[in-house]
């Protein structure tokens, strides 16, 4: 254990020193993105270089911990501790650097109205912030732990008791979600009453069918039910960033046409990799099922 926590520590140090040197170097891009948006070019100019910024710091504290655990010899059976905490903490980091960007964290109040992928208050933005990390947190550690478990050799009623542990820990975090999501007061809490329940049902149909080892109806469920979601969200992402200028001197330089046009764009993209997913998961061909090679699962699904 100690030199498992040893390997860690090392590599989170490489990691850590990594991104804050990136930081130190692209601060003065940081502060140029503190400029008021003039207009809508400017404003998605910002939003992407809040992206690169989030992003590079992940990929240079990656870089940093990777040449560490490439420089130093590793035995095999530590090798099979760390590489998968290893890879979660990443991931988890990366997921951090998305959810900095879309909410815009650490950024001036001014700046981050601007930069911010929805209509949110700050309170909002962090509340969903914090949720959406722990969700990315129990699952990414709980896949860890399971996958170390299991190439342990644990007995399979400790590794099923892990992932059950991991599943009820999801759809507490997610029924969460549902039913504590800030709101426009009471009058919008009570009116989306039925909606809270129908998801909550809808979650916990998910979850059930995951236990039963429904495969079929949970990839329906769970890709249906992500897709839903996706279209939602790059619906209000597309309109609040491609919204005009409030700005009487600033240039309007898209229309709302072109916002409705990014819309039906992604939700045609989304639309035809959500279907890829499903029909991988039921183990039919999707360029067969374009190209008519296909049975009656096929047509079915067609």
């Amino acid at each position: 254990l100690g030199h498992f926590l040893l390997a860690l520590g090392v590599l989170a140090a490489a990691g850590i020193a990594s991104a804050w040197a990136f930081r130190r170097l692209a601060r003065s891009v940081m502060r140029r993105g503190d400029e008021p948006a003039a207009d809508v070019a400017s404003r998605l100019k910002k939003v992407a270089l809040n992206l690169v910024l989030n992003v590079g710091e992940v990929a240079a504290a990656a870089l940093g911990a990777g040449a560490v655990f490439m420089l130093l010899g590793w035995p095999g059976s530590l090798r099979l501790f760390v590489l998968p905490f290893a890879a979660t903490a990443l991931s988890l980091h990366l997921a951090l650097a998305l959810l900095n960007a879309a909410f815009a964290r650490g950024l001036p109040p001014q700046t981050a109205t601007v930069v911010r992928a929805l209509p949110l208050s700050d309170d909002a933005a962090r509340w969903w912030r914090r949720r959406l990390l722990a969700f990315c947190a129990i699952f990414l550690f709980g896949w860890a732990t399971a996958s170390v478990f299991e190439a342990l050799g644990a007995s399979i009623e400790l590794q099923r008791f892990l992932v059950y542990a991991l599943g009820i820990g999801l759809v507490a975090v997610t029924l969460e979600m549902v039913w504590r999501a800030p709101t426009a007061g009471d009058a919008g809490r009570s009116r989306h009453a039925f909606g809270r329940l129908a998801m909550s049902g809808l979650v916990l149909l998910i979850w059930t069918s995951w236990v039963a080892g429904a495969k079929g109806l949970l990839g329906l469920l769970l890709i249906g039910t992500l897709l839903f979601l996706a279209i939602a969200a790059q619906k209000r992402i597309a309109r609040h960033l491609l919204r005009p200028a409030t700005s009487e001197t600033a240039e309007t330089t898209f229309s709302p046409v072109l916002a409705v046009a990014v819309e039906r764009i992604v939700r045609s993209l989304l639309v035809i990799l959500a279907m890829a997913v499903l029909l991988d998961a039921w183990g039919i061909g999707f360029l067969g099922v374009v190209a008519g090679e296909r049975g009656p699962f096929g047509r079915l699904a067609q």
